[in-house]
């Protein structure tokens, strides 16, 4: 078995699951998963470990390997560690200074940024494509920081659902609300940006700080309210299916 062959059952696996295709607390049996990638059983029961390392799976006495369910403590409190550790990487790239490649990267991003923000028409394509800009935006800070660390534990946040930059939580009852994110959030890129492109270390670092601090709470509140008994919206989205009511 070569790594590229578990490297892709553990891609599979971990999309299934965030997909939301395994109940919350249901167990992950090694023989009919192997079938239903139609491999053997080995390549299955790493990936079963190593996604019990990442954290979306919980292994217990008797059952073996369950789903786990996030609280939104947990949520919240991973998007806080995690804005930690980006406003650490605003701050090594300032120290650093923006490449002209990288600064065109960035101008870019906010300019296809800005248009999703005033469109009229804001539908389920733009969410996806405020998915993918929002996602580079953070995730190219902390590339180009040139701390290969701190890189490395930013993308351990990555399987907790709605914490990883790109994990919009997109329904089509709430798409009025995420255009309005991205309304707030370009002006915020555009702050950090503008420090980190002055290197003006201290100020990217509380900046970014800051936008952390808006998107958690914004996120928090809208958990809490999925949570209640009334609300519907969830199962629109198979990665709040991971989501535990309890907070």
């Amino acid at each position: 078995m070569t790594s590229t062959h578990l490297e892709s059952v553990l891609l599979q696996l971990r999309e299934m699951i965030m997909r939301g295709e395994f109940p919350v607390g249901s167990r992950l049996m090694e023989i009919p998963i192997a079938q239903r990638l139609n491999v053997s059983r080995t390549p299955v029961r790493l990936a079963l470990q190593a996604l019990a390392q990442e954290g979306l799976l919980v292994y217990m006495p008797q059952r073996g390997f369950v789903v786990k369910a996030y609280t939104v403590k947990e949520i919240v409190d991973a998007v806080d560690v995690r804005g930690r550790l980006e406003a650490m990487a605003c701050a090594m790239l300032a120290g650093i200074g923006l490449s002209h490649e990288q600064t065109a990267l960035i101008e870019r991003n906010l300019a296809d940024t800005r248009l999703l923000a005033e469109r009229q028409d804001f539908g389920p394509a733009d969410a996806e494509a405020w998915r993918e800009l929002n996602g580079f935006f953070h995730e190219n800070i902390v590339e180009w920081s040139g701390n290969q660390s701190l890189t490395r534990m930013v993308r351990q946040f990555d399987p907790i659902p709605l914490v990883a930059a790109r994990n919009v939580a997109a329904t089509n009852s709430n798409l009025a609300r995420i255009q309005y994110t991205v309304q707030q959030n370009v002006y915020m890129h555009a702050l950090i940006f503008d420090a980190i492109r002055l290197r003006q270390a201290e100020r990217a670092e509380l900046l970014m700080r800051e936008h952390v601090y808006q998107g958690r709470e914004a996120l928090r509140d809208v958990l809490e309210r999925m949570a209640q008994p009334s609300a519907q919206a969830a199962s629109d989205v198979p990665m709040l299916r991971l989501v535990a009511d309890n907070n």
